[in-house]
């Protein structure tokens, strides 16, 4: 799957971090459920803790409302 690929360059190597990390984790958690990949994206969901970004959540509505109902998706 190419997302996933697109994470393990990124997201997902171990030496990956920059300034804004959470967003990028923010946007791939929110892709891995989107694309029904539920267990990438709980993997991002742990990445990030309780790191909530404005991006890419706001595109859905509310960021923190659309966060926690798409963790609670990708945990069920």
């Amino acid at each position: 799957m190419a997302l996933r690929a697109a994470a393990d360059r990124s997201v997902r190597h171990p030496a990956y971090r920059r300034p804004g990390w959470p967003e990028d984790h923010n946007v791939f958690a929110c892709a891995f459920v989107l694309a029904g990949d539920h267990v990438a994206a709980k993997e991002r969901f742990e990445a990030l803790g309780d790191l909530v970004t404005e991006t890419p959540w706001r595109y859905l509505g509310d960021p923190g409302g659309i966060c926690a109902r798409m963790r609670q998706i990708a945990y069920a």
